[in-house]
């Protein structure tokens, strides 16, 4: 979906461009008459879709003139925008108590969740997978931590505005010193995915780029486990002794 906006004698014109390109394949499109065509599906422009034959040449169809398949194709191929906020809640406990070795100033309890909404105009009336990753970091290593790990699924409709929002578990996220050494973990970000009913991934938001260049490892741990920034698993980084 593109924008054009032009500012004229303080008139804004506002003209939408439906245009969604996708990868090239070649597949027979079967019209209500019962013709069929073999073509590539290029855009969407409007009411109409743009096919273009194997010789080239491009045709205009009326969507409406398409075959119930052929019209399921087309909304996969042309998922809606998506706006993904990540949320987090946090209360903190806080120990008063420093007349003991092992000191625990503070403890934050932290809940994650998801709000999803659609952006774009028009329907678009198949299920969307949601998942969310929390990640934790040590407050004074190099480790990671899969804090927590959550999925839901709705399809945007008016009953439910096109939006969708979930929460997980709740998470404690210490902060502690043992003699002269502090240690920890603290919030360090996240990571969101959205699939179609295909499986295929229509929108992400991480905090991280690395975290959604290496989400295949990622998906492979299971939550409270460390990894590095390959998010491969690994262990917790070593504690330095104390010296009194």
């Amino acid at each position: 979906m593109t924008t054009k906006r032009v500012n004229k004698r303080g008139i804004f014109l506002v003209a939408l461009v439906f245009c969604v390109s996708v990868g090239a394949e070649m597949r027979t499109w079967t019209l209500s008459s019962g013709k069929q065509h073999k073509a590539e599906f290029v855009h969407v422009m409007g009411d109409q879709v743009i096919l273009k034959n194997p010789e080239g040449v491009t045709k205009k169809v009326k969507i409406d003139e398409l075959s119930a398949e052929d019209r399921q194709f087309i909304e996969l191929s042309s998922p809606p925008r998506l706006d993904l906020n990540f949320t987090r809640k946090t209360e903190q406990k806080v120990f008063s108590n420093r007349f003991t070795l092992y000191l625990k100033p503070d403890v934050n309890f932290n809940t994650f969740g998801v709000r999803v909404r659609q952006t774009s105009a028009g329907s678009y009336n198949h299920e969307l997978q949601v998942e969310f990753f929390a990640i934790g970091k040590e407050r004074t290593g190099n480790r990671y931590q899969l804090l927590d790990r959550q999925s839901s699924s709705f399809v945007p409709n008016k009953e439910n505005r096109r939006s969708h929002q979930f929460i997980g578990k709740t998470v404690e996220l210490d902060d502690y010193v043992i003699g002269t050494i502090r240690g920890g973990m603290a919030y360090a970000g996240h990571l969101i995915l959205v699939s179609d009913s295909r499986g295929e991934l229509i929108s992400t938001n991480a905090s991280s780029k690395w975290l959604l260049e290496h989400v295949e490892n990622l998906k492979k741990l299971s939550v409270g486990n460390y990894m590095d920034k390959t998010c491969t698993r690994t262990f917790p980084t070593r504690p330095k002794s104390p010296h009194y």
